[in-house]
């Protein structure tokens, strides 16, 4: 079945970073220098992350001391927007050459700003008000947006317009900003308030059935959609939130009729045609087919479909700024073909024993990745079992449960709980969790993968246990073992 994933808060574009450690020298004239205060925040990560349009880039993981301070010191090319983790605690920070900001943290609630002092901190704290302010409104009275009425969301549209519109001019009137720096804050503005009604029309879509959301016409909104291809140029990362849901209400939803049928596969090309056929600005158009053949590429890996239409977009824009991103995502799909090698990776049992892919050699592995939190993983439990009860003699079959919780304790409660649930259960170290969805070129969970006795990869999308195909693919497998 094909989800509709939302994005996060903020996406942002280039920033070049080189740091070692929490304390960073560098002597080019273009650094920018950052210090962070959190008070609840100690020992915490401290992430920056950037977005070179359809790619999001982790630049430096670091640690906050035990009084919750630390420094980065860095060097950019020019103005540009990122996005701050301090442990629980997201934000946007705006960076510029000879930027000297420090940074303060006082709550991890999403409704208290970061507030800022220093050389940059004007622009920084009215971003950080203006975003603050817009999530405070989204989930106003504890109602996100999926749980309005048309009337309500109305309603919370223009409290929210308001809001950032009083606050916008009286700022600008207190402080001293260019000219330049007010334009691109008031576009900025724009571009999100154009992404909040997208975002609510989303949630509406997805409430639908697949067979009225395909029928649904998402051009009869009464959204002023902004498709300025300077604002590609100009690196308003607001206006990627907005593309990527207009893609995903426009685009995406369009084609849900599939994705529970045989013609599933055939949806990359149906959404690129959709694309294509549009009336866009041709940056604009570029960008959506990027878009487009990156989420399927994560979606299906390689297929036929997906091939097509990566090399239709190579053919139309052999130049294209997003090709370097694509070819590395697919360069990462073709290492995981089968009969490639299956990645490495090192989790630990119950027990706290290590357990490494190489142990598993002579075996047939069929790997459920889950979580305790994932609703989804838990439906397959029981399915999981019946699955292994038919395998129950077949000492070539190892079962294993890789769960993706950062909670230890939760997942050992919860096997407490599921004395019955059989196969090797291990547990990834949560720094190993990024990395490890990223071997297995896994979009969510569950994922499942299957290995053969050589640790070569089967299939990295392989069934779930609930779908008959598996236990097909299982005994054909143990039959060619067999015959080796």
């Amino acid at each position: 079945m094909i989800h509709l994933y939302l994005l996060r808060p903020f996406q942002f574009i280039i920033l070049i970073l080189v740091v070692f450690g929490c304390v960073t020298k560098d002597h080019n004239e273009n650094k920018v220098r950052i210090q962070i205060n959190s008070k609840t925040q100690l020992n915490a990560e401290v992430k920056l992350s950037s977005y070179t349009l359809i790619d999001q880039n982790m630049l430096t993981e670091s640690k906050t001391d035990s009084s919750g301070f630390c420094l980065v010191e860095l060097t950019i090319q020019e103005p540009t927007f990122a996005l701050i983790q301090i442990g629980k605690k997201y934000g946007e920070v705006f960076l510029s050459p000879g930027y000297n900001i420090t940074v303060n943290e006082t709550d991890h609630n999403y409704k208290v700003p970061l507030t800022f002092s220093g050389k940059g901190a004007d622009v920084n704290n009215y971003v950080s008000w203006i975003n603050s302010n817009v999530e405070s409104i989204k989930w106003a009275n504890g109602r996100g947006l999926f749980d309005l009425t048309k009337e309500e969301f109305e309603v919370r549209f223009d409290s929210l317009k308001r809001t950032i519109s009083d606050f916008h001019l009286a700022y600008i009137d207190s402080i001293n900003l260019t000219d330049t720096m007010i334009s691109v804050l008031d576009m900025k503005n724009k571009v999100k308030f154009v992404a909040v009604q997208q975002e609510y029309q989303l949630y509406q879509l997805i409430q639908l059935s697949n067979e009225v959301r395909a029928e649904h016409d998402f051009k009869d909104q009464s959204v002023n959609l902004i498709f300025d291809s300077l604002l590609l140029t100009d690196r308003y990362s607001d206006f990627y939130i907005m593309l990527n849901f207009y893609w995903r209400a426009r685009i995406e939803s369009t084609v849900a009729k599939y994705s529970q049928t045989s013609q599933e596969h055939t949806i990359p090309l149906i959404t690129n045609s959709l694309i294509t056929e549009e009336e866009y600005p041709e940056s604009i158009r570029e960008f959506l087919m990027a878009l487009n053949l990156q989420h399927w590429l994560s979606i299906f890996g390689l297929s036929q479909e997906t091939d097509s239409v990566y090399k239709i977009f190579k053919m139309r824009y052999s130049k294209s700024r997003f090709l370097p991103t694509l070819q590395n995502v697919y360069d990462e799909w073709l290492a995981v073909q089968p009969g490639q090698p299956a990645p490495d990776f090192i989790a630990y049992t119950s027990d706290g024993n290590k357990v490494a892919k190489e142990d598993f050699k002579g075996k047939l592995v069929y790997m459920d990745v889950w979580a305790t939190w994932c609703n989804p993983c838990i439906a397959e439990i029981p399915a999981s079992k019946k699955l292994q009860a038919h395998f129950i003699n077949e000492n070539r079959v190892l079962f294993v449960n890789v769960s993706v919780d950062n909670d230890e304790s939760a997942w050992l409660n919860f096997l407490a709980k599921e004395k019955d649930w059989p196969g090797l259960h291990v547990r990834l170290e949560p720094r190993e969790i990024e990395s490890f969805y990223r071997k297995f070129k896994l979009y969510g969970i569950p994922g499942y993968v299957l290995i053969d006795e050589n640790n070569n990869i089967i299939n990295i999308r392989a069934p779930r246990p609930s779908e008959i195909k598996i236990k097909d693919e299982i005994e054909g497998q143990l039959r060619r073992f067999s015959s080796n």
